[in-house]
């Protein structure tokens, strides 16, 4: 066996995607603040929210935002926090200043409470400030776990808690405790979260602390450039016939985050094509193409990752974009992003119908998604442009990394997903 440890992990830089996506800021208490550290590791695509645990021993550098009326005299955030207001902390953590930004050691596990209290200073508010705080939940290593996120999957389902669940395939989670069986030669992008047992949620931790690290097993396998990743994502190609484990080392702890298997494509012997749509809040009958993904199994029923599935619009015209080197870091050629950013907006409104099909070897399966565009009048064809892979009747989609258009595809606060199952498959 041998050990193959990728470079340490450089400072977090935010996925474009989930710069729109999600929020790496958590607000205090009373909603006089809110802080935001993109330093820190939660899940793909999201950031930490302080209802989400902290690994102890992380170090939480947040940067202050003033959310109220802005008092006059005041020069920017950080001296209204520093300068009206005293900071204490009680529990295991404590100051620790790091240049001009103050940070919090979370040294020890259980709840660390920030607490801030008014004080006179230049400023003038137009409403007094309160006393707030922030709580954190600190929780030992001991208590927490580690796997590879089926992130794509386990946001649609957690978002379709009150849709209709019956497109969903009852083994779109596989199970976490068996390797992830990918074809050999084919690059597949992971994601490593650390869980939190007790409480039952993610856990942070600081991206500059962390170390992904690769176990071969067997055979033999390539680690893709992490600089090209950002922090808890790893990229593996395998080999004929490699076998390896995943590992996070984090502070002197050690987690086997999962493992991984290479297989022929020859194996899969079935294929079924999944469609997922956005649902707005507040708008139950409006539906907006989101991602797809062709399953394809082996004898045993066991999803095989990696395939390079060949995908295509067959009716109608939509942005369809095949992972797994996307700006959102798609486990790999058997899922694709969708968006509808095809047709100008003043064409778009009104009934709208594509079908999506997915073939690798002799397998093959196809989707059909219907959705309806509202009229909007803050829509403008001057402000759209044309998504790069546009595809429709074209025989064939691009590959291609491309730019988010309009955010059509993003898991954005407040929306639910409705899956829809494969119209006809063979």
């Amino acid at each position: 066996m041998s050990r193959l440890a990728t470079s340490p992990f450089p400072a977090l830089i935010a996925l474009f995607a989930c710069a729109q996506a999600c929020s790496y800021t958590f607000p205090s208490e009373q909603g006089q603040w809110r802080f935001e550290d993109q330093e820190l590791v939660t899940e793909a695509l999201r950031g930490f929210t302080n209802d989400q645990s902290l690994l102890a021993g992380t170090l939480l550098c947040p940067v202050p935002s003033w959310e109220l009326d802005w008092p006059s005299g005041a020069d920017d955030d950080l001296a209204i926090l520093d300068e009206c207001f005293e900071q204490s902390l009680e529990g295991g953590a404590s100051f620790d200043q790091i240049g001009e930004l103050g940070c919090l050691s979370l040294d020890e596990a259980g709840e660390a409470i920030w607490s801030f209290e008014p004080v006179d200073c230049d400023a003038s508010f137009v409403d007094e400030p309160v006393a707030d705080r922030v709580v954190l939940q600190v929780v030992d290593p001991s208590s927490v776990s580690a796997g590879l996120q089926h992130w794509p999957e386990q946001y649609a389902l957690e978002s379709m808690e009150a849709a209709d669940p019956a497109g969903f395939p009852d083994d779109l989670l596989q199970d976490e405790s068996e390797p992830w069986l990918v074809v050999e030669d084919r690059e597949v992008l992971l994601f490593a979260r650390l869980w939190d047992d007790d409480l039952q949620q993610p856990v942070a931790w600081r991206a500059d602390h962390g170390e992904l690290s690769v176990e071969i097993l067997a055979g033999d396998l390539t680690v893709s450039d992490d600089s090209e990743l950002d922090p808890g994502w790893i990229g593996l190609t395998l080999s004929q016939g490699a076998e390896a484990e995943v590992h996070l080392e984090i502070g002197g702890q050690d987690w086997r985050v999962g493992s991984v298997q290479a297989v022929s494509g020859q194996q899969a012997v079935s294929m079924e094509l999944v469609a997922a749509s956005l649902v707005f809040e507040g708008e139950p009958e409006r539906l907006d193409p989101y991602g797809a993904r062709a399953i394809l199994r082996d004898s045993e029923g066991d999803p095989i990752y990696g395939a390079p599935v060949d995908w295509k619009v067959s009716v109608g015209r939509i942005a369809l974009s095949p992972g797994p080197r996307q700006p959102s870091s798609l486990p790999g050629g058997g899922y694709a992003w969708l968006s509808d950013s095809c047709v100008a907006p003043s064409k778009r409104v009104g009934e709208r119908s594509v079908v999506v099909e997915a073939s690798y070897l002799e397998l093959q399966d196809v989707v059909q998604l219907d959705w309806t565009v509202p009229d909007d009048e803050d829509s403008s064809d001057e402000d759209w442009d044309r998504h790069e892979d546009c595809a429709g009747g074209c025989g064939g989609c691009s590959a291609a990394a491309w730019p988010l258009d309009g955010g059509a595809w993003l898991l954005l606060p407040g929306l639910g997903l409705l899956l829809r199952r494969r119209r006809d498959g063979r």
